[in-house]
């Protein structure tokens, strides 16, 4: 039995006209535009579902030179599923898949084009916030705030990330910019003074590096500085939440690790961040590094 491969990836600043022909670690290949920005890579007459998976694995370490190469983003799925001849093909259109080479690639579900909404249903609601934001005097005065501005730029942007590892680190990352950055307490700034005169017999370069980290220390760090933005905002339940999302954050960023149950923090980072910025627009008293009189 003679198997195929077909590799659906994401590259939004190409639109292939034709195919085109390729040639991945011996295997003749082609590139065709599926729905744009959605592309697929089709490898036929492979001789084995290991012969397959190793093209694949091929496939994606090419994409990863090109994007680089090209400093533009090139997507593929991490897995790739295996089918025999009566498994359904992935409801997903993005999912890659080997099969048998004389499977038909009919799919049970079509999707005709990205989710829409119920313009019944949404189109006051549009209005309504268009209008009712271009009179808030407070969302104005707000938004004059950098930092404010920015976090919101990055909520809207994390809509139009593909997966929901970007998703989670953006939306986090709103957070983060707009954290409390109060100065940490008396007897902790002159321990860090202390070690700063200390570092002065230290080689430049390396007193330079040093002298930089020790002063970030003179705020709370990023995490306490979330933790009392939310707080301030939103109160304890969802400061305590907060923290446990950064945590997850953190694993993912720094250790890769991730989290078993992503798609619910990534909801609950999205509900937080949303109501976090909405009390922010809806009040102006409660600007960003201000505290409760």
């Amino acid at each position: 039995m003679q198997w195929r491969l077909l590799a659906p990836f994401i590259a939004p600043k190409f639109r292939f006209p034709n195919k085109v022909a390729v040639t991945v670690i011996g295997h003749n290949a082609i590139i065709r535009q599926a729905s744009f920005p959605l592309s697929e890579i089709v490898v036929e007459n492979l001789p084995s579902v290991d012969a397959a998976q190793e093209v694949f694995l091929a496939i994606k370490r090419g994409m990863l030179i090109a994007s680089i190469n090209l400093s533009c983003g090139i997507r593929i799925a991490d897995e790739v599923a295996i089918l025999d001849a009566v498994t359904p093909l992935p409801g997903q259109d993005e999912r890659p898949f080997i099969c048998p080479q004389d499977r038909s690639l009919a799919r049970l579900v079509m999707k005709s084009g990205p989710v829409e909404f119920q313009m019944s249903y949404a189109l006051p609601k549009l209005i309504h916030g268009l209008e009712s934001g271009a009179r808030s005097t407070s969302a104005a005065l707000a938004l004059s705030d950098q930092r404010l501005a920015l976090a919101c730029m990055l909520y809207t942007d994390s809509f139009f990330e593909t997966s929901p590892e970007a998703q989670f680190i953006t939306l986090i990352g709103v957070l983060e910019v707009l954290k409390e950055q109060d100065p940490v307490s008396q007897e902790a700034e002159q321990l860090i003074d202390g070690w700063l005169n200390e570092i002065r017999q230290l080689e430049p370069g390396e007193a330079q590096s040093l002298r930089g980290r020790l002063r970030s220390l003179k705020h709370v760090s990023i995490g306490t500085g979330i933790r009392r933005l939310i707080y301030r905002h939103l109160g304890p339940e969802r400061a305590r939440e907060v923290q446990a999302l950064y945590a997850i954050r953190s694993k993912l960023v720094h250790e890769g690790e991730r989290p078993p149950r992503l798609n619910d923090d990534l909801r609950q980072s999205r509900y937080i961040v949303r109501e976090l910025l909405a009390k922010i627009l809806s009040d102006s008293e409660r600007r960003i590094g201000q505290k409760d009189m």
